[in-house]
């Protein structure tokens, strides 16, 4: 297939420019160019000394897949986690309890209203639409508050959520309409 494809051309254009000239000293003679790029044999290539050199059997050049300093995302602590287990003891459903803990993990503690990170002994689990409207206890029907923001959620006056969190205004629309 190459050797139908491939052509032997002896103009040295198209090699001058081949990766702004860096392979000029090859096929002097000749070479052979497939869809306009030269092929390079390994012979013939000057290899870049910044990007491959070799020392004493050591390769020394950057790795490509480096991508730095890994750094540690904030999350839940497995502490956390033994926490809401021992604390959801005492509910009798079930369900409710694991998708609660599943649901402060996955959130990795951040409250739903204002972003924060919220406290694992702060934390309330608080049902988007309620059990009493036809709700259940699945996890893509629960939320991530902060006891503060859950005392205010469920008061008389729940429109100072609108105050609390100006950014947050269709978020905190969305948990008073389902109320």
């Amino acid at each position: 297939t190459m050797e139908q494809k491939a052509k032997f051309i002896t103009e040295q254009s198209y090699k001058n420019s081949f990766l702004d000239g860096r392979y000029k000293t090859w096929g002097r003679n000749g070479y052979y160019c497939f869809d306009g790029l030269p092929i390079v044999q390994i012979g013939w290539a000057n290899w870049d000394s910044g990007l491959i050199f070799g020392k004493k059997g050591i390769v020394a050049r950057r790795n490509p897949y480096n991508y730095g300093k890994k750094t540690h995302k904030p999350g839940v602590s497995m502490e956390d986690i033994s926490y809401l287990v021992n604390s959801s003891k005492h509910l009798k459903n079930s369900r409710y309890a694991m998708f609660r803990i599943s649901k402060y993990s996955s959130m990795r503690g951040k409250s739903y209203l204002s972003g924060q990170f919220v406290p694992v002994e702060k934390y309330h689990c608080h049902h988007i639409k309620p059990l009493s409207k036809g709700g259940d206890n699945n996890f893509l029907n629960l939320c991530v508050l902060s006891e503060e923001e859950h005392r205010i959620l469920h008061s008389k006056d729940p429109q100072r959520l609108y105050q609390m969190y100006p950014n947050r205004t269709g978020r905190v629309k969305f948990l008073i309409g389902n109320l």
